[in-house]
């Protein structure tokens, strides 16, 4: 149908995200209590997330991390951001 109008055709921002190659991934709903739950559980040693840690590294690092996860440097699933010590 493309062409068959002469009013303008308006994509919006979707069409350039996607255009792009960016996605978004999101955490599919879960509450903040949720989220609590699981940092009280990996807190405790209930949970065990290591496996799913691709990498840490120090805080002003995160350029570079952003640019992993982006690039896909490595096939990493997480990054784990550490504070500096003083």
């Amino acid at each position: 149908m493309v062409g068959m109008s002469l009013d303008p055709i308006e994509l919006g921002m979707g069409a350039l995200f996607a255009f792009q190659n960016h996605s978004l991934l999101g955490h599919l709903g879960y509450t903040k209590a949720d989220l609590d739950t699981v940092v009280d559980l990996v807190a405790r040693r209930r949970l065990d997330v290591s496996a799913s840690i691709s990498a840490t590294m120090p805080l002003e690092d995160v350029a570079a991390g952003v640019e992993q996860l982006r690039s896909k440097e490595g096939n990493p699933v997480r990054l784990v951001l550490t504070p500096e010590r003083r």
